[in-house]
């Protein structure tokens, strides 16, 4: 499972337990969280086979977030696949498809300019909010998010 500010996904491999390997995987997401069918409705995406990697390898290049290039994300990728290795929660076709995606990010920051200015969300808001008060009657302070965050957008 690979949760970020603003997604969260499930990665697996088919097994003959579940009708269909989504089916299996949204069950587990909706009673994870707690949250009712209808709430979720319009708002799954899914991919399957080479379209599961492929947006994997995108995500993990920085080119499917919010913010192109986004930094955070591939260390959040990583911690994932780690957590799921540590779980016992993966087999060898996830390890190949995670070894290959966190291999294509990293070469995507260091032989492309889409690593040249690493962004995140948090780093951008603070950006504007700078922009916003250039010079504020009295100095503010606003922190928003985890401590891994705040301290990206320093």
């Amino acid at each position: 499972m690979l949760s970020t500010c603003n997604r969260s996904e499930l990665y697996g491999v088919p097994g003959d337990a579940h009708p269909t390997p989504a089916e299996a995987m949204e069950d587990y997401f909706r009673s994870f969280h707690r949250i009712p069918s209808a709430d979720l409705a319009g708002r799954i995406y899914r991919w399957a086979g080479p379209d599961a990697v492929r947006h994997l390898f995108r995500v993990a290049a920085g080119i499917d977030s919010m913010m192109l290039g986004e930094a955070e994300i591939l260390g959040q990728l990583r911690t994932a696949y780690s957590q799921a290795l540590d779980h016992g929660a993966t087999g060898p076709v996830l390890n190949r498809v995670f070894q290959g995606a966190l291999e294509v990010g990293k070469r995507v920051r260091s032989e492309t300019e889409v690593g040249a200015r690493p962004m995140s969300v948090c780093a951008c808001g603070s950006e504007a909010c700078r922009a916003s008060f250039r010079k504020p009657q009295r100095p503010l302070c606003i922190d928003l998010g985890s401590r891994e965050r705040s301290r990206a957008s320093d």
